[in-house]
């Protein structure tokens, strides 16, 4: 079983330890599989962002804020967790600019992980 590599591009969107740990005990191609379904997900939760009911989104925040945990995404996990707590209970400009925060970090994550997946 191969490690995976470090790459060269910049993680800040990311713990590296936990990205590292995640992918240590697989080999590559099980850890293409990985970070193909990661990028399927985040790709699902960055489209369920588009969604107008705010029960929607604080059930996409939900999901973000797991799947980020998980990866070490920690400023996304954050942002998730506000948009899960906020979703329901925050009036619609507040609303769009918190959605508009998660789909920025969302969008960094996502980048950083496809870049893994052609590395």
């Amino acid at each position: 079983m191969s490690k995976a590599p470090r790459s060269s591009q910049p993680a800040s969107g990311i713990d590296r330890h936990v990205f590292d740990q995640l992918f240590s005990f697989v080999d590559d191609d099980m850890r293409r599989e990985l970070l193909t379904q990661i990028c399927k997900d985040f790709e699902r939760l960055l489209d369920a962002l588009s969604a107008h009911s705010g029960r929607e989104l604080a059930r996409s925040g939900h999901e973000i804020k797991g799947l980020a945990a998980t990866v070490g995404a920690r400023a996304l996990a954050a942002a998730g967790e506000r948009l899960q707590m906020m979703g329901e209970m925050a009036d619609p400009a507040l609303l769009e600019t918190l959605v508009g925060a998660v789909r920025g970090e969302l969008q960094l994550v996502l980048g950083i992980f496809k870049y893994e997946l052609e590395s």
